[in-house]
């Protein structure tokens, strides 16, 4: 993780916005979903992906977790269930 030198305060309604450039390089824009994550003394903001593999590419969305493709195939292999692949045609 590279420190960027940004200081930015938070507004009297709790809000914290991120530079444009930030923004625009991670393709944050509006109405779009960020994670926080909490490591004790860090503030961590990122692109919310799997929960179990942190995958961001490919997901779906189950109960309100967001899930990858490739996870939920292991899954299902791991409880004994059969995959149809489909033709690389």
């Amino acid at each position: 993780m590279e420190a960027l030198g940004i200081i930015r305060r938070v507004d009297n309604l709790g809000r914290i916005v991120p530079p444009k450039e930030l923004r625009q390089a991670l393709g944050l824009n509006e109405g779009k979903e960020v994670e926080f994550i909490s490591t004790g003394c860090e503030l961590i903001i990122r692109k919310p992906g799997c929960i179990f593999t942190g995958e961001q590419e490919n997901l779906i969305e189950y109960c309100g977790k967001k899930v990858s493709k490739r996870a939920a195939q292991e899954i299902a292999v791991l409880a004994g269930i059969k995959i149809r692949r489909k033709d690389k045609r």
